[in-house]
């Protein structure tokens, strides 16, 4: 029988990663009823992009996520090696952050997201893995968004790998601020 190439498959694993995040967060969010009219005449799915952050929005039976995201990829491959998703479903609830990474990490070890200057902005632990990445999930305040929103180096993702080694992915708050601005307002429309 033949195999498939390395390529195919990498690529499908990519896309299930993508899928498995999508799904997570949907389910990670409690979603709001919409009206049947409102939800005939508008499109399923919508993103838009912010320099380095994407806002999506998903439509289901269930109502609507939105969700502000940013991910690092592999130069060599363009393989997906953290997701840093920030959504709420509506705008008065608590705001949700979750991370994604690759599986082979030390759990007892949680994640940071930090600052340019090293100050830690967000810490987590990790709530589950699965095959295709390990995820970590906290609520946060306006207190951090605020903190966030005042960060305009690059900063840092930071977590151990499986030997207790310390990994640091480059993250972007280039467009944070746009993006977050862009999440209020899908926000309240999906609080309508």
């Amino acid at each position: 029988m033949a195999q498939p190439s390395p390529v195919y498959h990498a690529d499908r694993n990519l896309s299930r990663r993508i899928l498995v995040f999508r799904i997570s967060l949907i389910i990670g969010f409690t979603l709001v009823n919409v009206v049947s009219s409102a939800f005939a005449q508008s499109p399923q799915n919508t993103s838009a992009t912010y320099d380095d952050w994407v806002v999506r929005c998903v439509r289901s039976d269930q109502g609507r996520a939105c969700e502000m995201a940013q991910q690092t990829q592999l130069k060599a491959n363009n393989e997906v090696v953290s997701v840093i998703a920030i959504g709420a479903t509506n705008k008065n609830a608590q705001t949700k952050v979750v991370f994604q990474v690759a599986v082979n990490v030390w759990v007892a070890g949680g994640v940071t997201l930090a600052g340019g200057a090293g100050q830690t902005a967000i810490s987590s632990n990790f709530t589950r893995c699965i095959p295709t990445g390990c995820f970590a999930e906290t609520e946060i305040g306006q207190d951090v968004i605020q903190k966030l929103r005042t960060m305009k180096d690059q900063g840092t993702l930071r977590f151990e790998d499986a030997n207790q080694k310390p990994v640091a992915i480059p993250v972007s708050f280039k467009g944070f601020n746009q993006a977050y601005e862009a999440l209020l307002k899908q926000g309240a429309e999906t609080a309508r």
